[in-house]
Formats: C-alpha cells, structure tokens, sequence
C-alpha cells in the first residue's frame, strides 16, 4: 500500500455481553468489542453486533447468552483491518464485495469491503479530512 493509506490490523477480539449493571454505565450498549483489552466497538444490539461481524468475515468463539443483560465473553475468531485512505481515485475503483457506512470520527461516512486471497477482509474509507468523502 502507498503512503497515501494508513492500514491497521484487528485479531485479538473478544466481544461481551454486558449485565444490567454494566450496560447502566455505558450510552445504551449491551454487547462490546475489544481488541487486545483494549475497547474497540460496541452495540446497541444483538443485531448490529451480528451485522458488524459478518461485514469482515468474522465469527463469534462460542455463543453469547440469549438473554438481555446475561452475562458472557467469547473470543472472537478471525481478523480484519481498516483502510484509511488519502487517494480518491484509489478508493473511487476499487471493486469491493460489499459497500457499507462505518462510524468515523463521529459520523457515518461510506466504506468499501474487499477480501483478499488468505479471506481476511478490509474495511476501506477515505480519511476524515478529505472534503468529497461521502458522510450519512
């Protein structure tokens, strides 16, 4: 990747379930996702979390409980990464397997999903500070 790109890599994830008392201390989450203990996402839903994970390839180690506000934590499997552009026309032609809107600097803004040939998927978007960046 060129200069004009900053690439990072997530596969050290695990997602929790949060209790009643956990979830009264965040913005109205019930699941989260770290990476190497460091917070990463988190979830309003059982949905979105499923969503998020299926949008990069990713799975859950072992079920989270189905009850609202059970406790539980299981690893992650699988990786990822983000690609925070700077070169339009990179982005513009890239091909990818599914367009999505990511969370980026407080808004959503348009992403890209490619995969490569080991499978591990890329999340692409411009960088905050590019005017054409399409925000939603």
């Amino acid at each position: 990747m060129s200069e004009n790109a900053y690439v990072r890599e997530y596969g050290n994830m695990h997602a929790t379930a949060l209790t009643r008392e956990m979830h009264e201390r965040t913005c109205g989450y019930w699941y989260t996702i770290t990476d190497g203990a460091m917070a990463h996402t988190a979830f309003r839903t059982r949905d979105e979390l499923a969503c998020w994970l299926a949008e990069r390839g990713l799975s859950l180690g072992t079920p989270l409980p189905d009850t609202t506000g059970a406790y539980g934590t299981t690893a992650v499997v699988g990786s990822y990464r983000t690609l925070v552009d700077r070169d339009t026309a990179r982005f513009e032609a890239l091909n990818p397997i599914l367009i999505t809107k990511v969370w980026d600097n407080g808004e959503r803004t348009l992403a890209k999903v490619s995969e490569d040939a080991e499978g591990i998927r890329t999340v692409h978007l411009m960088n905050v500070n590019y005017r054409e960046r399409a925000t939603a």
